[in-house]
């Protein structure tokens, strides 16, 4: 089953270090985290606000989601 996103943007977990966006999987909720590293890797920078670091992590939206359902 593939996954649907939703929600408008990604809600930062700092327990995890992490940015978090919901996809619905059928009509199960699955939370998707992209971590602070991880976003460094795609080219978010590893330092900074939280402000810049979720517009970096909105910028590269498609390719996160994408990754996430592949993994899923």
């Amino acid at each position: 089953m593939s996954l649907r996103f939703i929600g408008d943007i990604g809600v930062y977990f700092p327990d995890r270090d992490a940015i978090r966006i919901t996809a619905l999987s059928g009509d199960a909720p699955v939370d998707c985290y992209a971590m602070r590293s991880a976003l460094a890797e795609i080219g978010c920078p590893p330092r900074g606000s939280l402000h810049r670091l979720i517009e970096e992590f909105e910028d590269r939206r498609r390719i996160i989601e994408l990754a996430a359902m592949v993994k899923y």
